[in-house]
């Protein structure tokens, strides 16, 4: 985190709270939008549940009203007169009795018609099949599913649901005939998936992709004993389960299962599709309203920090912040930069003013004490700055070489009179002593702060390019570039300065020397820079075009 760029971490810490707060909203109302969609598809599912029953119920009292109307019929009177003995009645009374039923039957078109005695005990059946009718044979009990005339039943090839009316003379029921249809779960429960149970086992299932052993043991755990509403998981989904007919004390028992999970599904993907647009649309919003609150605090600071860089580099501290970011900490803190620069860079004058006084008072002493050269650090200043910008030196090393070779004597003030000022030539150990003025020189300036830059050129000027020089005998590419370049400078001037032991050389003779010497005494790059410069045919820099001093 702290790798990435400051523009890109402040935009983040504004950015990534919001994208958390809005998943954690996204699922907070995806579970509350389903929870109120299920709870409202409950109660519509319990309603649609009763309108269903309303209409099974009338159904079932048309059909009731439907068979009852059939005792007056000649072929029920018929078959209720050949079964005059009741549950004794013979085979034959039977037969007739099951072709009255039959021929009834084919106007009707019910899948059975049963008609069975006063103590509910099958006398007489047929049974509608694909093949065609048949009788039915045995008795059977059927099983009551409300308390009323509902019954289920399982006859040859599956369960039935019959509607029974009794067959009365007088005010007492004779017999009870039942008119009965194929119960098919699949299509029962009409919107929804019902599932017949037989003490407690599932006989019939129109739940499709979910297994009957699992459906079984949810049941059992959650809508045993109640004919109340209650709930399942199964395949994956959630389950509505309605009681349609039956209770738990009931053989049979019908069940109507609604899924939840498919009812919702169509409602919350609208829902959650306008919840993305809208996610979206705020994310965009709030993303760009990171990146320009990010580039207020970041853009500032970045300039701060570019400055700060800068100022290590090369040693000076500027301003020129801009003080309006819309951010007004960060406003105050650009003005307080900008005023802190601005102090610090009049500090920095007035101390460069007293450095610069240092040096020149430096440069001064020592051509107090020997008048045959003053001028000579001037110039040989001069000529090294000159060759260094034709060499293409930086400005900042042409500020170095150019005060490196104001300096670069100044160890002769360490020299005794007697020495430094001899109208003769040196004997071989005073020619010793005055080899000592580089390291005298650095040893001057070591201890004093900002002059770091400059021993390079006090120490090493003497130093030779074959290595004959002095004070250590470097050689070639080893010796600084601003030492090499101030040796060239600075033998020149001594060639064509006056001395008490010789006369001033001309300048095409003393740039012939030079360019003699360069491989051996002098550096031969140097050398061509300075012959480049100042040419034989055109006569060097006369000592009034040089300022008075070089610090003004």
């Amino acid at each position: 985190m702290r790798s990435l760029p400051l523009a890109l971490r402040t935009m983040l810490i504004a950015f990534v709270p919001v994208c958390a707060a809005l998943t954690v909203s996204f699922f907070a109302i995806r579970s509350a939008v389903s929870d109120l969609v299920k709870a409202g598809l409950r109660q519509n599912l319990r309603e649609n549940q009763e309108a269903v029953e309303t209409v099974r119920v009338g159904a079932e009292a048309r059909c009731q009203k439907l068979i009852a109307s059939l005792k007056d019929h000649p072929a029920m009177r018929a078959a209720t007169g050949a079964l005059a003995d009741g549950e004794d009645a013979t085979p034959q009374a039977v037969n007739a009795a099951e072709k009255q039923l039959s021929i009834l039957n084919r106007t009707l078109q019910f899948d059975a018609l049963i008609l069975s005695s006063a103590g509910r005990k099958s006398l007489a059946g047929v049974q509608r099949l694909p093949e065609g009718e048949k009788p039915l044979k045995g008795a059977f009990l059927p099983g009551v599913l409300s308390g009323g005339s509902r019954e289920l039943a399982d006859l040859e090839r599956g369960v039935y649901e019959f509607v029974t009316v009794p067959i009365e003379i007088g005010s007492e029921p004779v017999a009870y005939l039942s008119a009965g249809q194929k119960f098919d779960a699949r299509t029962y429960a009409g919107a929804g998936h019902a599932v017949l149970l037989r003490d407690g086992v599932i006989a019939q299932s129109g739940v499709p992709a979910v297994e009957n052993g699992t459906l079984e043991k949810e049941l059992a755990a959650k809508c045993a004993n109640t004919g109340l509403d209650c709930e399942v998981g199964a395949g994956g989904d959630t389950f509505l389960v309605t009681n349609i007919a039956g209770d738990g004390k009931s053989r049979y028992r019908v069940l109507n299962l609604q899924s939840m999970d498919r009812a919702s599904q169509r409602f919350l993907h609208e829902v959650l599709k306008v919840f993305t647009v809208v996610a979206v649309a705020t994310l965009a919003l709030v993303f760009v309203l990171s990146l320009l609150g990010s580039q207020s605090v970041a853009k500032p600071l970045a300039g701060l920090l570019s400055t700060l860089r800068h100022a290590q580099e090369t040693g000076q501290l500027r301003g020129g912040l801009q003080t309006r970011w819309g951010t007004a900490e960060v406003d105050q803190l650009a003005e307080a930069f900008n005023q802190a620069a601005e102090s610090i860079a009049g500090k920095q004058k007035e101390l460069d003013k007293a450095y610069h006084e240092f040096v020149e008072s430096m440069a001064r002493t020592l051509d107090a004490r020997d008048p045959y050269t003053a001028g000579h650090s001037l110039r040989v200043a001069h000529y090294s700055r000159a060759v260094g910008a034709e060499l293409g030196l930086p400005e900042r090393d042409l500020e170095v070489i150019e005060t490196g070779a104001r300096l670069h004597d100044i160890g002769k003030i360490g020299i005794p009179d007697a020495v430094l000022q001899k109208a003769g030539r040196l004997t071989d150990d005073e020619f010793k002593i005055i080899k000592m003025h580089p390291q005298i020189g650095k040893r001057m300036l070591k201890r004093v702060g900002g002059f770091e830059a400059y021993l390079p050129v006090i120490e090493y000027h003497h130093e030779n390019h074959d290595g004959t020089g002095y004070p250590y005998g470097m050689r070639g590419k080893d010796i600084p570039l601003s030492a090499r370049i101030v040796h060239v400078a600075d033998a020149y001037d001594a060639m064509t300065s006056h001395r008490t032991y010789r006369k001033a050389m001309p300048h095409e003779k003393a740039l012939q020397i030079l360019r003699r010497c360069g491989g051996t005494q002098f550096d031969p790059e140097v050398v061509h820079a300075f012959a480049k410069l100042f040419p034989a045919d055109k006569s060097p820099i006369n000592e009034k075009d040089l300022p008075i001093q070089m610090f003004a």
